[in-house]
């Protein structure tokens, strides 16, 4: 079964990777897209975004760990708990394994119908925090355009694997919980006697 699931979350990525660049670069309808979200935030009153970049790109150590977090820890955090399920509760793998990628395949049809530039790739003064920290070009240039993520943005997969990750620690405490309540303590040696 371990194999399965090691195969499973091979071709996720795959796919994902595919639909991000096999797709022709829709760079110009990704950033459109990404206004016109920007836009619907602003006119709720619901965009921090810029004030949280301008922000953070004034704390150099802590833009470098919000980076590496952003990168890095939203797929390590999902796969130790897949790994934690497949462990110690196999039971629940299964739901939460077809959960997970119900909710990447949605979130890649998503990503392939309406495609959403980030708010650091867009033009409006906001600075491309990742780029920073690496000491790249702008993303728009060279091999960076190639791999930046201009169609993913919305909906978040960050969002989207935390909340898994989430539900998934949840249903392991509960049920855990649950289990320890039912099933009967062990026998001290005078109650075994009678």
């Amino acid at each position: 079964m371990l194999l399965l699931d090691v195969i499973l979350v091979a071709w996720l990525i795959w796919l994902f990777d595919a639909v991000n660049n096999l797709a022709p670069v829709r760079q110009g309808l990704a950033e459109r897209d990404g206004e016109k979200v920007l836009d619907l935030e602003r006119s709720l009153h619901l965009a921090p975004e810029h004030a949280l970049d301008s922000w953070l790109a004034k704390h150099g150590k802590l833009s470098q760990i919000v980076v590496f977090w952003y990168e890095n820890i939203h797929i390590a955090v999902t796969l130790a708990v897949l790994a934690w399920l497949w462990w110690r509760r196999p039971d629940l793998l299964g739901v939460m394994r077809a959960t997970l990628v119900t909710v990447t395949l949605i979130a890649l049809v998503v990503f392939w119908s309406f495609p959403v530039a980030p708010p650091r790739m867009l033009p409006g003064g906001y600075i491309d925090l990742v780029a920073v920290v690496h000491h790249l070009p702008p993303w728009q240039l060279g091999a960076i355009a190639l791999h930046s993520n201009q169609l993913c943005s919305m909906p978040s997969l960050h969002v989207a694997w935390a909340v898994w990750c989430s539900i998934a620690l949840w249903r392991l405490g509960t049920t855990t919980s649950r289990t320890q309540w039912r099933e009967p303590r062990s026998r001290s040696p005078s109650t075994a006697q009678s």
